[in-house]
C-alpha cells in the first residue's frame, strides 16, 4: 500500500474484504468500533463510518467496475483497509488494485446540484470530502490505488 510512513508501521487493525457490497458492513462495524476505542466523538465516528463506506463502495463500483462474482471472492484482490491511531484521531488507508480514477479531474457535485439535476447518484466524493478532515489519493499502475482518510477525534 504505497510507501507512506503509515504503510511502514503496524496498523491497529487490517481488513481484506472481497469486492462485494455485502461485506461493507464489516468495514462500517470496524470503523465505529475503532473510533469508540480511541475516544472519538460519536457524531464524528458516524461521519467517518459513512466516508469509509462510500470510499469502499466507490472502489467496488468504479475501480473494479462492479462487484466480483461470488465464486471469485476468495481469489479477487478486493479492498484492503488499514486503521492507524494518530495522536489526534484515526487514519484509514483503503487500497485496491483496480482501475482507480483521476481525483483531480473529478468535479465535486454539491447537494444543491444533485437535487437540481435530479441525480440518483454522485454524492460519494462530496460525502467523503465533507466528513473527513484530510483526504489523500495515490494512483499507481505498479502498486494499485490508495486513499488515505483522516478524522480528528
Amino acid at each position: 500500500m504505497g510507501d507512506s510512513y503509515q504503510s511502514r508501521r503496524r496498523p491497529m487493525v487490517s481488513l481484506q474484504l472481497p469486492a462485494a457490497l455485502r461485506y461493507l458492513a464489516l468495514a462500517r462495524t470496524a470503523t465505529l468500533e475503532i473510533c469508540e476505542q480511541i475516544g472519538m466523538h460519536p457524531i464524528k465516528a458516524a461521519q467517518f463510518e459513512m466516508a469509509i463506506d462510500e470510499a469502499c463502495a466507490n472502489i467496488i463500483e468504479h475501480s473494479y467496475n462492479g462487484p466480483c462474482a461470488p465464486a471469485e471472492e476468495t481469489t479477487h484482490p478486493g479492498v484492503g483497509l488499514r486503521f492507524f491511531e494518530e495522536p489526534d484521531g484515526l487514519l484509514v488507508e483503503i487500497h485496491d488494485v483496480g482501475d482507480g480514477f483521476d481525483l483531480e479531474g473529478k468535479d465535486l457535485v454539491t447537494p444543491q446540484e444533485y437535487l437540481a439535476n435530479r441525480n440518483e447518484r454522485g454524492l460519494g466524493l462530496y460525502i467523503i470530502r465533507t466528513f473527513v478532515d484530510r483526504m489523500e489519493y495515490e494512483r499507481s499502475p505498479e502498486s494499485g490505488n490508495t486513499m488515505r482518510l483522516t478524522k480528528r477525534r
